[in-house]
Protein backbone atom coordinates (compact mmCIF):
# COMPACT_ATOMS: atom_id res chain seq x y z
CA UNK A 1 0.00 0.00 0.00
CA UNK A 2 1.21 3.46 -0.48
CA UNK A 3 2.48 5.61 2.00
CA UNK A 4 -0.26 7.85 3.48
CA UNK A 5 -0.05 11.58 1.45
CA UNK A 6 1.67 9.41 -1.65
CA UNK A 7 -0.18 9.18 -5.21
CA UNK A 8 -0.57 5.27 -6.26
CA UNK A 9 2.09 3.66 -8.17
CA UNK A 10 1.19 2.50 -11.33
CA UNK A 11 3.57 0.40 -13.64
CA UNK A 12 3.36 0.62 -17.75
CA UNK A 13 3.62 -2.48 -19.62
CA UNK A 14 4.01 -1.92 -23.17
CA UNK A 15 3.54 -5.57 -25.91
CA UNK A 16 5.59 -3.81 -28.13
CA UNK A 17 4.85 -6.46 -31.14
CA UNK A 18 1.53 -5.88 -31.06
CA UNK A 19 1.58 -2.39 -30.95
CA UNK A 20 4.46 -1.84 -33.97
CA UNK A 21 2.32 -4.53 -35.70
CA UNK A 22 -0.70 -3.02 -35.52
CA UNK A 23 0.63 0.54 -36.21
CA UNK A 24 2.49 -0.71 -38.96
CA UNK A 25 -0.96 -2.27 -40.47
CA UNK A 26 -3.06 0.58 -40.02
CA UNK A 27 -0.49 2.99 -41.80
CA UNK A 28 -0.47 0.30 -44.65
CA UNK A 29 -4.30 -0.50 -44.60
CA UNK A 30 -5.73 2.82 -44.10
CA UNK A 31 -2.95 4.95 -45.23
CA UNK A 32 -2.80 7.09 -41.99
CA UNK A 33 0.39 9.78 -41.25
CA UNK A 34 2.50 9.22 -38.04
CA UNK A 35 2.00 12.18 -35.74
CA UNK A 36 5.29 13.94 -35.52
CA UNK A 37 5.61 13.00 -31.84
CA UNK A 38 5.94 9.21 -32.95
CA UNK A 39 9.04 7.05 -33.09
CA UNK A 40 9.24 4.17 -35.31
CA UNK A 41 11.22 1.30 -36.38
CA UNK A 42 10.31 -1.04 -38.98
CA UNK A 43 8.88 -4.49 -37.49
CA UNK A 44 10.66 -3.52 -33.95
CA UNK A 45 9.29 -0.63 -31.88
CA UNK A 46 7.17 2.07 -31.87
CA UNK A 47 6.39 4.34 -29.50
CA UNK A 48 4.99 8.23 -29.04
CA UNK A 49 6.12 10.50 -26.54
CA UNK A 50 3.09 12.26 -25.95
CA UNK A 51 1.27 9.48 -24.36
CA UNK A 52 -0.39 10.68 -21.23
CA UNK A 53 -0.87 8.32 -17.67
CA UNK A 54 -3.50 9.47 -15.30
CA UNK A 55 -1.76 12.12 -13.03
CA UNK A 56 -3.09 10.56 -9.71
CA UNK A 57 -0.34 8.06 -10.24
CA UNK A 58 3.45 7.64 -9.39
CA UNK A 59 5.04 6.00 -12.21
CA UNK A 60 7.69 3.61 -11.14
CA UNK A 61 8.68 1.73 -14.14
CA UNK A 62 7.57 1.64 -17.77
CA UNK A 63 8.58 -1.72 -19.70
CA UNK A 64 8.38 -2.30 -23.43
CA UNK A 65 8.67 -5.88 -24.53
CA UNK A 66 9.53 -6.77 -27.90
CA UNK A 67 11.59 -9.21 -29.74
CA UNK A 68 13.41 -8.85 -33.05
CA UNK A 69 15.65 -9.97 -35.45
CA UNK A 70 19.19 -9.59 -35.63
CA UNK A 71 23.09 -10.24 -34.77
CA UNK A 72 23.81 -8.68 -30.37
CA UNK A 73 25.38 -5.49 -31.77
CA UNK A 74 21.72 -4.34 -34.14
CA UNK A 75 20.10 -5.55 -30.77
CA UNK A 76 22.01 -3.46 -28.86
CA UNK A 77 21.41 -0.62 -30.86
CA UNK A 78 17.83 -1.10 -30.59
CA UNK A 79 17.80 -0.93 -27.20
CA UNK A 80 19.64 2.01 -27.20
CA UNK A 81 17.62 3.80 -28.86
CA UNK A 82 14.48 2.75 -27.11
CA UNK A 83 16.12 4.00 -23.53
CA UNK A 84 16.30 7.56 -24.99
CA UNK A 85 12.08 7.09 -25.18
CA UNK A 86 10.01 8.60 -22.85
CA UNK A 87 6.59 8.40 -21.24
CA UNK A 88 4.77 11.85 -20.22
CA UNK A 89 3.95 11.56 -16.51
CA UNK A 90 3.56 15.15 -14.12
CA UNK A 91 4.60 15.22 -10.90
CA UNK A 92 7.39 14.27 -8.79
CA UNK A 93 8.87 10.84 -8.14
CA UNK A 94 7.61 9.83 -11.69
CA UNK A 95 10.14 7.65 -13.67
CA UNK A 96 9.86 8.77 -17.60
CA UNK A 97 11.70 6.43 -19.66
CA UNK A 98 11.07 3.47 -21.03
CA UNK A 99 13.04 0.10 -19.76
CA UNK A 100 13.09 -1.81 -23.30
CA UNK A 101 13.09 -6.12 -22.51
CA UNK A 102 14.40 -7.46 -26.33
CA UNK A 103 14.46 -10.64 -26.78
CA UNK A 104 15.96 -11.84 -30.26
CA UNK A 105 14.30 -14.46 -32.53
CA UNK A 106 15.54 -16.02 -35.26
CA UNK A 107 12.82 -15.73 -38.11
CA UNK A 108 10.49 -12.73 -39.18
CA UNK A 109 7.72 -13.90 -37.41
CA UNK A 110 4.53 -11.84 -36.99
CA UNK A 111 4.76 -12.37 -32.76
CA UNK A 112 7.34 -14.48 -30.06
CA UNK A 113 5.35 -15.95 -26.87
CA UNK A 114 8.54 -14.58 -25.31
CA UNK A 115 6.89 -11.16 -25.10
CA UNK A 116 3.15 -12.45 -23.75
CA UNK A 117 4.75 -14.95 -21.49
CA UNK A 118 7.38 -12.32 -19.54
CA UNK A 119 4.80 -9.46 -19.33
CA UNK A 120 2.19 -11.60 -17.60
CA UNK A 121 5.01 -13.00 -15.28
CA UNK A 122 6.16 -9.46 -14.54
CA UNK A 123 2.18 -8.64 -14.11
CA UNK A 124 1.22 -10.87 -11.98
CA UNK A 125 4.54 -11.13 -10.07
CA UNK A 126 4.43 -7.03 -9.07
CA UNK A 127 0.12 -7.21 -8.10
CA UNK A 128 1.19 -10.46 -5.80
CA UNK A 129 3.48 -8.68 -4.35
CA UNK A 130 2.31 -5.97 -4.09
CA UNK A 131 4.50 -3.02 -5.26
CA UNK A 132 1.78 -1.27 -7.53
CA UNK A 133 -1.25 0.04 -7.06
CA UNK A 134 -2.78 0.41 -11.29
CA UNK A 135 -1.59 -1.77 -13.98
CA UNK A 136 -1.26 0.24 -17.03
CA UNK A 137 -1.04 -2.25 -20.54
CA UNK A 138 -0.68 -1.06 -23.45
CA UNK A 139 -1.68 -3.83 -25.95
CA UNK A 140 -5.05 -4.75 -27.81
CA UNK A 141 -4.60 -8.57 -27.52
CA UNK A 142 -7.58 -10.56 -25.96
CA UNK A 143 -4.76 -13.24 -24.34
CA UNK A 144 -3.72 -10.74 -21.37
CA UNK A 145 -7.94 -10.42 -20.88
CA UNK A 146 -7.28 -13.09 -17.85
CA UNK A 147 -4.63 -10.87 -16.48
CA UNK A 148 -6.01 -7.96 -16.02
CA UNK A 149 -8.64 -10.17 -14.09
CA UNK A 150 -6.22 -11.26 -11.66
CA UNK A 151 -5.18 -7.53 -11.09
CA UNK A 152 -8.72 -6.50 -10.36
CA UNK A 153 -9.24 -9.06 -8.03
CA UNK A 154 -6.77 -7.92 -6.43
CA UNK A 155 -8.06 -4.63 -5.83
CA UNK A 156 -5.72 -2.88 -8.55
CA UNK A 157 -6.97 -0.35 -10.83
CA UNK A 158 -5.93 -2.00 -14.92
CA UNK A 159 -5.70 0.81 -17.49
CA UNK A 160 -5.50 -0.59 -21.38
CA UNK A 161 -4.37 1.28 -24.50
CA UNK A 162 -4.49 0.33 -27.67
CA UNK A 163 -4.66 1.27 -31.51
CA UNK A 164 -8.46 0.47 -32.66
CA UNK A 165 -7.02 -1.92 -35.20
CA UNK A 166 -7.68 -5.47 -33.42
CA UNK A 167 -8.77 -3.85 -29.62
CA UNK A 168 -9.89 -6.93 -28.95
CA UNK A 169 -13.44 -6.34 -26.87
CA UNK A 170 -12.76 -8.57 -24.08
CA UNK A 171 -9.49 -6.83 -23.24
CA UNK A 172 -12.20 -3.55 -23.06
CA UNK A 173 -14.24 -5.55 -21.03
CA UNK A 174 -11.67 -6.76 -18.25
CA UNK A 175 -10.14 -3.23 -17.63
CA UNK A 176 -11.48 -0.50 -15.78
CA UNK A 177 -10.23 2.30 -17.93
CA UNK A 178 -9.75 1.71 -21.94
CA UNK A 179 -7.97 4.61 -24.36
CA UNK A 180 -7.62 4.62 -27.68
CA UNK A 181 -4.61 5.66 -28.91
CA UNK A 182 -5.23 6.39 -32.63
CA UNK A 183 -4.67 10.23 -31.98
CA UNK A 184 -1.21 10.07 -30.05
CA UNK A 185 0.11 7.84 -32.62
CA UNK A 186 -1.44 9.28 -35.85
CA UNK A 187 -2.69 12.71 -37.40
CA UNK A 188 -5.83 12.37 -37.85
CA UNK A 189 -6.54 16.16 -38.80
CA UNK A 190 -7.72 15.80 -42.38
Amino acid sequence: MPVMNERPRMMIFVDGENLVFRYQAMIQNRALRPSLNTFHKQDEYVWAINLQIPGMYRVIRAYYYTSIVGDDPKIENTINEMKSLSVSSSGPGSINKLYPVVFKKPLKTYKSRRVDIQMTIDILTHIHRDTIDAVYLISGDGDFSPVLNEVISHGKHAYVGALSDGFSTSLQQAADVTVNLDSIFFNLEV
